[in-house]
């Protein structure tokens, strides 16, 4: 979709126009000077500029060792197209201007353990397993204590959670 934009402008100060003398509480009643510097059609604006934006982007993963090292590779296009018209001459095609660029992507993401152990206050056992577009975690903790004497206690839990992204 294009984005227009569509402006016209009349500065009404005609050819010999000093200002008016006025004063905020006896203001006078002036006449509309002449319209000598003006642009487009203030009944019909026609387009200025014409912009469009575009973008494109496009990735895959690669998984190497059972899924111990992920590579990933993509590209982005983008582009810009942009027409500018004439105020002066009834909005007739001035300039075109197109432009495009690619942007390459990589990411590495190396897991160099199946498990991953957080200590906590007690003992506890995280295990995540991350892709692009799913992940899930377990966490499950053990008895923990909850003052430095060891004598107020927090039951062992665990946790699932799945998602997609």
């Amino acid at each position: 979709m294009w984005q227009v934009n569509r402006n016209t402008f009349d500065f009404l100060y005609g050819t010999d126009f000093a200002g008016f003398a006025t004063n905020i509480y006896d203001t006078p009643v002036a006449a509309i000077p002449a319209s000598t510097f003006d642009g487009g059609d203030l009944e019909s604006p026609f387009p200025i500029s014409r912009s469009l934006l575009l973008s494109t982007f496009a990735s895959d993963t690669l998984s190497l060792w059972g899924d111990r090292v992920l590579l990933t590779g993509g590209v982005r296009r983008q582009e810009i197209r942009v027409k500018s018209y004439n105020y002066y001459n009834a909005g007739q095609l001035d300039g075109v201007y197109r432009k495009s660029a690619l942007t390459p992507i990589i990411g590495l993401w190396v897991k160099p353990a199946s498990a991953r152990v957080d200590r906590q206050r007690g003992s506890g056992v995280e295990h995540c397993r991350n892709r692009p577009q799913l992940t899930g975690c377990v966490v499950h903790t053990g008895k923990q204590a909850v003052n430095v004497a060891n004598t107020l206690k927090i039951p062992e839990w665990a946790r699932f959670d799945l998602g997609a992204r």
